[in-house]
């Protein structure tokens, strides 16, 4: 984790003072506005008889969860409550090991040599990548957006196909109208673009009136993004396009056909 300031180092105990690391959700919460450095925080709230100096302040900090509010903590050193008195009572201990490349779990066997050396009644469990951590914080909510995800692909594949047929059912009740057009002079280019282009100013609106939604109901699932604004204009602008190539795409088939509408024959039918 990043640090801004110092970190308790142990000459900085051996001098009397007693140094912790606060996280920056909790320092905007006690001093508002203020830099926490130098602000004393005690062990135990206010009825404390051990009270230690701020040394440094985590930017962020996500303890609980990656789709949780920041984390309200202190670091404090491995002492005891008494001042300057170093203590081995630890209940557990958390080790982070950064392995520059290859598998991070292959080196479990030479962390817990190392361990076993130092104390062999001490035991290494539950190795984990941090990879592995991550994904588990987020399962619930990956697991939410994949169907939303999911949801949003079927929805855009049925309105495709029923694009595609409603195209197609109105070009066939204009065949005897785009026919006259082909017989009157009209090129087989101009009835296409006629044809995509009615198609393309449905699909605007029905576009508009979807980013409008979006915008409103997009708060709602705020809680649920991580370093993503519910509002992003690129992922809108992103989605509108994606639509409307939907459109066009869905589209282009009826267009074409009508296009190479015999006239005569059309006319006759109609």
């Amino acid at each position: 984790m990043r640090v801004e300031g110092s970190l308790p180092v142990w000459r900085d105990l051996d001098a009397g003072s007693q140094p912790a690391v606060v996280t920056r959700a909790l320092a905007d919460r006690l001093w508002p506005g203020e830099d926490p450095i130098g602000k004393g925080i005690g062990s135990n709230g206010s009825d404390s008889h051990v009270w230690y100096r701020v040394v440094g302040v985590v930017p962020e900090l996500r303890a609980e969860s990656l789709d949780l509010p920041p984390t309200e903590a202190v670091f404090y050193p491995a002492t005891g409550l008494i001042p300057n008195q170093r203590s081995d009572a630890i209940n557990d201990l958390s080790l982070v090991v950064q392995v520059e490349r290859g598998d991070p779990l292959a080196i479990v066997p030479a962390v817990r040599e190392i361990v076993r050396t130092i104390d062999p009644s001490i035991p290494v469990v539950g190795p984990r990548t941090l990879e592995a951590v991550a994904a588990r914080s987020t399962a619930r909510t990956t697991f939410t957006l994949a169907l939303l995800g999911f949801a949003g692909v079927l929805g855009l594949v049925l309105s495709a196909v029923g694009l595609y047929g409603v195209v197609s059912y109105l070009v066939q009740q204009r065949r005897g109208e785009l026919g006259v057009r082909l017989a009157l002079g009209a090129t087989s280019r101009g009835v296409l673009r006629l044809v995509l282009g009615q198609s393309l100013v449905l699909g605007l609106v029905g576009v508009l009136l979807g980013l409008g939604g979006a915008l409103v109901t997009n708060r709602a699932l705020q809680a649920m993004l991580f370093d993503v604004r519910a509002g992003d204009p690129v992922v809108l602008v992103g989605v509108a396009l994606l639509l409307l190539a939907t459109v066009t795409l869905a589209s282009w088939a009826p267009a074409r056909r009508a296009s190479r509408i015999e006239p005569v024959e059309a006319m006759r039918a109609g």
